[in-house]
């Protein structure tokens, strides 16, 4: 302290001034006390003065010395000061946060860069400004007061205020203020250092929706979040845990996830699952079965990511578990069915090798049983003359099975049949489908069906059955086995045609020997023996007799019988129309079929039938030239439907033993005459051969004929009419009135050139019995009604009124709904084409009891009778189409069911048409075993045509 005072200039000037004064007071005095001598007084006073001068001088050089030496050092510390206000300053201005220094009222004295690029304001523009021209309206007064309450009192205030830009938007800073105190620790200025945390605060507040949305997210989503700790228990369950396995979240806290898995899966998953933790790595897609809380069993989908702290340390998993239980029963299916279809490929190949009907139904019902895991099984084929699915082949059940007869929706066949769709029954003992004999004999407990349909057509059903509880088909087990079932329809079909194709083979080689052998046996017992013999190569087990009628008395003698106990017994037939079955065939010349003799009173010798044990049968009439030389009857002792193609060959035995009867009964009369006689027998054969070859022939070529016509006429006919058609539409460009006319002609002739060569196909076919008809059920009604619609439009082109009388609740009509339809509107495009316009056409329906038309009707002429060899009996449909049209001559009424027939007469005329239409009509009718007939009063009195058919079609 005292050497820094000793330094201080005032200090030596003060000293120096005591000195002197000092001096100047004592050194005369002591002088004058020294010596009296004024010389020496006076050398000494000029030494006093000299010394004095010199010690001045030297004060004087000291303090010169001591000021600038201390100018320098304040010009250093000044200099010193100076570079360090700069090196703030300069720190100032470049510091990142705003800085703004007030006076005590809150005036702006200085700012930063910073704050002007943070506030918008200029240094400038922001001195001498208020800090309220930062206020943003965004706090209450009293976040003010606090503030300068704080501050005022000299202490530091810090938190967080949002401001206003220059251009008028908000900002949210982190702020500082402190006061500055002068001299006198009073409160001069402020000093305010802010940061801009607006980012920050979108980046928090958007982390906190983040987080809302992460929260949001777990708890909703489908899968199932969770964390455990470095112990391996749940720390953290989702509420999706519920959904899935079915517990509470709090329920899995403190438990592993070992704790809810079987005990074999919990193994197997911990030996997978240790490694991983060991490296502690992250994993995806494991596998894994879960107990659900109700017990069943669930497939988890995990994938986790280890957990570390801020000094990474090991916490634990947390992960994501996806219910994939569907996915991976889906999987297993698919597996499943992959097999399936591969087992299905190979059975597929072995049954359709396979030519034997037996043996393909028995290998069918076992391959049906692998296929979808069933113990036992059958096929029941359909049979189309008894109306019954009889079983043809079984597994895994006993021989009863044979005893089941099963009609169209009895049972699990019998709807299968009914519906001709698949069917699962998993509750069978319990369900309505249930066969008493399965459930006495069998511990079925699911069964499952499927129709075997062949090009639309039912052959049968395949069952399989489970007797396992809690085993049932499924609907894929279903779609395997209908995949099956339309490949072993295929295999069936196969081997019936083959088994049909041998059977052929043997008629007609049969046919042969017979035809061979009848040419040269001349005894008319052996000629019936040979041909009640073929007959029952034919059809097993069938019985028969051949009668012959005496040209001389004309009654009938027992030619041969065949598998009868009493060949000759009961009454002999009769040739006497109306006298049984017989006279009928030999007034008719056609064959007759009986399908049940004991219900049929047409059969006169039923009491001997029945001592027979005879149920069907077919009376063929033996004609020669123009007449019957006698009866073969053929009987058989089960329920049989003579197929066309059995009355064919048979019709051609009764031919040729009439031929043969015959030519026995020529070669008695050549034992008389032989010689002439001989040459007519063989002129006669010869002839018929050569008929025969003839009718061959002509068939053949009618047939090609009509082949050639149908694919050769047809396809440019169509292509005809296709682009007439596409020339009349507008887009194709416009033509000229007389080409829209010829186009008109031409579509008109192509589309009535079309109608005759479909109508001559079809009355061809009907001729050569090749029409196949497909009957069903139909609703009369509705079918009429869409019939109706059809010539509505017709008519409505000649303004006519088009009427309908349909009775109410009128049965089922067993019919081919095509040819139903054609039928009737080829009656009333008819009846719509000869009636002028605005006249009136009338469609009625009703039931009739009877084919005798009721009192008041008049009976159909009988020139206009039907082929069919017997009448409609029962309930029959009756439809009439009445005109107000041009009429019919009572002259050409005979004619007008004849083929290429066009009545004559002025009003015909301007009429165009094929002539085959009503003669189509006719004989679609008679297929049905039904009636047509036409009416009129005549000319311009328009006409009624009338059809019968039978609801219920006959067996003939």
């Amino acid at each position: 302290m005292n050497g820094t005072k000793s330094k201080d200039p005032r200090f030596l000037a003060l000293a120096y001034a005591l000195f002197a004064g000092t001096w100047i007071l004592l050194s005369d005095r002591l002088l004058n006390r020294l010596t009296a001598d004024p010389d020496l007084l006076a050398l000494l006073q000029t030494i006093k003065a000299e010394v004095f001068v010199a010690a001045t001088a030297l004060l004087l050089f000291l303090l010169m010395r001591q000021h600038l030496r201390g100018q320098e050092r304040r010009d250093a510390q000044m200099r010193a000061i100076e570079q360090s206000l700069r090196l703030q300053s300069s720190a100032l201005e470049a510091a990142a946060n705003a800085v703004v220094i007030t006076d005590r009222q809150g005036r702006i004295t200085w700012v930063n860069p910073a704050f002007t690029w943070t506030s918008g304001y200029s240094l400038d523009e922001a001195l001498g400004q208020n800090l309220r021209l930062l206020k943003s309206g965004q706090h209450e007064p009293d976040f003010y007061q606090e503030l300068w309450g704080t501050i005022l009192s000299g202490r530091v205030w810090r938190g967080e205020i949002v401001n206003r830009r220059k251009d008028g938007n908000l900002y949210t800073a982190e702020l500082t203020i402190t006061p500055v105190q002068d001299a006198r620790g009073e409160i001069s200025h402020f000093i305010g250092i802010s940061h801009d945390i607006t980012d920050r605060k979108r980046t928090e507040s958007a982390l906190r929706e983040s987080e809302e949305k992460f929260r949001n997210l777990v708890e909703n989503t489908s899968d199932w979040v969770w964390e455990i700790n470095e112990g391996g228990v749940y720390t953290y369950v989702s509420p999706r845990v519920r959904d899935i396995l079915g517990y509470a979240p709090e329920d899995l806290l403190g438990k592993t996830p070992f704790d809810i898995m079987p005990a074999d899966e919990a193994k197997r998953v911990a030996e997978i699952f240790a490694p991983i933790t060991g490296r502690m790595e992250p994993f995806v897609l494991l596998d894994n079965v879960n107990l659900h809380k109700d017990g069943h069993r669930v497939v988890l989908e995990t994938s986790g990511v280890p957990i570390f702290d801020s000094q990474g340390r090991f916490r634990g998993y947390r992960g994501i578990d996806r219910d994939i239980t569907a996915r991976k029963t889906a999987e297993d299916n698919l597996v499943k069915r992959t097999r399936q279809l591969e087992a299905l490929r190979e059975v597929t190949g072995e049954i359709t090798q396979e030519l034997d009907l037996t043996a393909v139904l028995r290998l069918i019902t076992r391959r049906a049983g692998e296929l979808v895991g069933g113990v036992s099984g059958a096929i029941y084929l359909w049979d189309e003359a008894a109306q019954v699915l009889i079983p043809r082949a079984w597994h895994g059940l006993g021989d009863w099975v044979g005893e089941i007869r099963r009609r169209l929706g009895d049972g699990v066949t019998g709807i299968v049949a009914a519906r001709r769709q698949g069917l699962i029954v998993n509750d069978y003992r319990n369900s309505p489908y249930r066969n008493p004999l399965y459930v006495e004999h069998t511990g079925i407990t699911a069964a499952l069906a499927e129709p075997l349909l062949y090009r639309n057509r039912l052959l049968g059903v395949i069952t399989v059955n489970r007797d396992e509880i809690g085993h049932p088909f499924t609907e894929q087990d279903r779609q395997i086995l209908s995949l099956f079932a339309d490949q072993a329809a295929v295999a069936i079909e196969n081997a019936r045609l083959h088994e049909a194709a041998v059977s052929r083979a043997q008629q007609l080689a049969t046919l042969t020997d017979l035809t061979r052998a009848l040419t040269t046996v001349l005894d008319s017992r052996q000629v019936a023996r040979e041909i009640l013999a073929a007959a029952q190569v034919l059809i097993p087990g069938a019985v028969g007799r051949l009668w012959e009628w005496s040209a001389q008395d004309g009654e009938p003698r027992l030619v041969a019988g065949v598998g009868l106990r009493d060949a000759s017994g009961g009454q002999r037939p009769s040739l006497h129309p109306g006298e049984g079955v017989a006279g009928l065939a030999a007034r008719t010349r056609e064959p007759v079929i009986i399908p049940e003799i004991v219900s049929d009173p047409r059969f006169l010798n039923r009491a001997w039938a029945a001592a027979e044990g005879l149920v069907s049968c077919l009376i063929l009439p033996l004609r020669y030239g123009d007449g019957v030389t006698g009866i073969l009857a053929i009987y058989t002792r089960t329920p049989h439907h003579f197929a066309d193609e059995e009355v064919s060959l048979l019709w051609s035995f009764a031919g040729q033993a009439a031929i043969a009867i015959e030519n026995a009964r020529l070669y008695e009369a050549i034992r008389q005459h032989a010689s002439t006689l001989e040459q007519r027998v063989q002129e006669r054969t010869r002839a018929l051969e050569a008929v025969n070859r003839e009718l061959q022939a002509a068939s053949r070529h009618k047939s090609e004929f009509l082949a050639n016509m149908s694919h050769e006429l047809r396809t440019p006919l169509n292509s005809i009419i296709g682009f007439a058609e596409v020339l009349q539409d507008p887009s194709m460009g416009s033509l000229t009135e007389k080409q829209v006319r010829f186009l008109g002609h031409i579509h008109q002739s192509g589309k009535h050139l079309l109608e005759l060569i479909s109508d001559i196909l079809d009355l061809s076919k009907v001729e050569a019995g090749k029409l196949t008809l497909q009957p069903q059920a139909l609703s009369v009604g509705i079918t009429l009604e869409d019939v109706l619609a059809l010539a509505r439009a017709l008519a409505a082109k000649k303004s006519q009124r088009l009427l309908s009388d349909i009775e109410a609740d009128l049965p089922s009509l067993q019919a081919d709904p095509v040819r139903f339809k054609q039928i009737c509107v080829n009656l009333l495009s008819n009846a719509v084409k000869f009636t002028p316009e605005g006249g009136t056409i009338t469609l009625s329906a009703r039931r009739v009891n009877s084919w005798i038309p009721e009192s008041g009707d008049l009976s159909p002429p009988i020139h206009q009778s039907t082929r069919s060899p017997v009448h409609p009996r029962g309930p029959c449909l009756e439809i009439r189409v009445q005109d107000t049209g041009i009429g019919i001559k009572s002259e050409d009424l005979p004619r007008l069911f004849q083929e290429f027939v066009q009545l004559e007469s002025v009003e015909t005329k301007r009429y165009e048409g094929t002539g085959l239409g009503l003669a189509l009509t006719k004989r679609l009718v008679e297929l049905y075993g039904g009636r047509i007939w036409a009416q009129s009063d005549g000319e311009g009195r328009g006409s009624t045509f009338t059809i019968l058919l039978p609801f219920t079609p006959s067996e003939s």
